[in-house]
């Protein structure tokens, strides 16, 4: 992992037995993070911080969780952004309204397509698909992904869609090879899979650049790399925590890779697992979708310990 500060990547974890975010509030006003035993934030500097939390439900505890570790008095809160919703306006979340037209919105500002939108006009392109299906005279009933007949069972197979890009989009998987997944006895079956899925992989496409928009996964994942370049480029001079997300969609991984090598930044895990032997750990490497990362975190909380 680069390592932007010159020192190892910062990261800690927090044991399921401890309430999460109330132990990363005490820990950061304990002066714990980013380096532990560090100097307590005074009332001045607190707000310097920077924390990225999976979700704004997650925000919104973290908030709570710092007035209540405060002990009632009145306390002014680090910057608190949420990951996981591709829907937040990109000048809030990240970067602050000053740098949105000549950062975020230059690189990938094209507006979000909404649930609503979305799911009408992919009924629309599988109703197209349909008619084209009948009119052509492939329709029949061995056939892989059945015709429509009413907007209703077009409406199921565009959420399902949907759902598929989603999948696609946060995996950021190539489609490019779908022509030669199948083997020989099942190529015809699959081949009438792969001219229903060019709803997704042309047709889709093509209407969200006619209407100038972009998916909300997309652009949740541009705004992940926007950001992770925005902290290399300019460090911040307060302290920059990433706590509770495990980074299992690429784009933030690669975000919280940036931040925990930042001089002043930190990634905060979830329950990671001291117990696992030195082969356990290893086999880890092969298998990208675990949410536990190698060695080197720190515990925080009462049992703190390097691992």
């Amino acid at each position: 992992m680069p390592d932007a500060g010159g020192t190892r990547p910062r990261l800690y974890t927090i044991p399921p037995s401890a309430p999460f975010l109330s132990t990363l509030a005490r820990a950061m006003l304990n002066g714990d993070l980013p380096v532990p035993g560090g100097a307590k934030p005074d009332p001045l500097t607190l707000p310097r911080a920077i924390i990225y939390l999976p979700t704004r439900r997650a925000v919104r505890a973290l908030r709570d969780a710092f007035l209540d570790a405060a002990g009632g008095h009145a306390v002014l809160l680090p910057s608190i952004r949420a990951l996981g919703d591709p829907d937040e306006d990109a000048a809030i979340i990240f970067g602050g309204e000053g740098n949105a037209e000549e950062g975020f919105a230059g690189a990938a500002g094209a507006r979000g397509i909404g649930p609503l939108e979305r799911r009408l006009a992919l009924m629309r392109l599988v109703l197209a698909w349909s008619k084209k299906l009948h009119e052509s005279g492939a329709a029949r009933s061995g056939q892989a992904v059945p015709p429509v007949a009413t907007p209703a069972q077009a409406s199921y197979l565009a959420a399902d869609l949907g759902n598929l890009m989603e999948f696609i989009e946060s995996e950021e998987v190539d489609l490019a090879a779908l022509d030669e997944l199948a083997p020989e006895e099942h190529a015809v079956h699959w081949q009438h899979t792969i001219e229903f899925l060019k709803i997704v992989t042309e047709h889709w496409p093509a209407h969200l650049a006619e209407h100038r928009l972009v998916s909300p996964t997309a652009r949740r994942n541009a705004l992940m790399d926007f950001e992770a370049a925005r902290l290399l480029a300019a460090p911040p001079a307060g302290p920059v925590i990433a706590a509770g997300s495990t980074g299992t969609v690429p784009a933030t991984a690669r975000l919280l890779k940036v931040i925990a090598s930042l001089p002043n930044g930190a990634v905060v895990l979830p329950g990671l697992d001291f117990s696992l032997d030195p082969e356990s750990w290893a086999s880890l490497a092969e298998h990208p979708e675990h949410p536990l990362t190698p060695r080197g975190a720190i515990r925080l909380g009462t049992c703190a310990r390097r691992a």
